[in-house]
C-alpha cells in the first residue's frame, strides 16, 4: 500500500475513532489529511473505496491475525467491535447507504462467508443462515451496539451450527 493510501486510511481511522460522525465527505477527508481532493481521487476514486481499504486492510487483518477457529474469528471480531466502538459504529453510518445496494450487499456477502468458511473448514454457508447472520450484526448496529459485548460472542458462537448445519 502507498504512504499516500496509508496517510488516508490512518486519517479516517484517526477521525472515525475521536468522535461521533454524523456524515464525513470526501472534502473533509482531504482537509483533515492535508491533501487535495484529485489526489484521494487518484489514489482510491471515491470515498467508498476508502472504507473498502480500512475494512480489508486493517480491521479484517487485525480481526483474522492468529485465528484458528470461528470461535476465535467470532471472538476477534466481537472483542475489536467493542474496543474500537466509536470507529465501527461511524464506519457502518458511513457505509449503510453502500452496504443496501444490491451488488454491494451480495459482495460482502461473499467475502464474510470465505471468511467465516476459512475458519470452520467447511465448503458453503447456507445462503439464507448468512444472511441472517449479517443481519444479526447490523440489528446490533442499528442499537449502537447497546448489547454486552459478552452476550454478543455468545450469540453469534452458538449460530455456528446454523451457518454449517443448514
Amino acid at each position: 500500500m502507498s504512504l499516500t493510501k496509508q496517510h488516508l486510511i490512518e486519517t479516517i481511522y484517526q477521525e472515525f475513532s475521536s468522535r461521533r460522525i454524523k456524515k464525513f465527505t470526501l472534502v473533509e477527508l482531504s482537509q483533515k489529511a492535508t491533501v487535495s481532493r484529485s489526489t484521494i481521487y487518484n489514489n482510491f476514486g471515491s470515498l467508498e473505496y476508502v472504507y473498502k481499504d480500512l475494512i480489508e486492510k486493517v480491521i479484517l487483518k487485525e480481526i483474522t491475525r492468529d485465528c484458528q477457529s470461528y470461535e476465535e474469528l467470532i471472538n476477534n471480531l466481537v472483542a475489536y467491535i467493542y474496543n474500537n466502538k466509536m470507529l465501527c459504529l461511524n464506519l457502518y453510518r458511513q457505509t449503510v447507504p453502500f452496504i443496501d445496494q444490491e451488488h454491494i450487499y451480495r459482495q460482502i456477502m461473499e467475502d464474510f462467508s470465505q471468511i467465516l468458511i476459512q475458519y470452520n473448514h467447511e465448503k458453503v454457508i447456507s445462503k439464507v443462515a448468512m444472511e441472517a447472520f449479517i443481519l444479526m450484526l447490523r440489528k446490533q448496529f442499528d442499537n449502537n451496539l447497546k448489547a454486552n459485548q459478552i452476550e454478543m460472542t455468545e450469540i453469534l458462537v452458538k449460530y455456528e451450527h446454523f451457518l454449517f448445519n443448514v
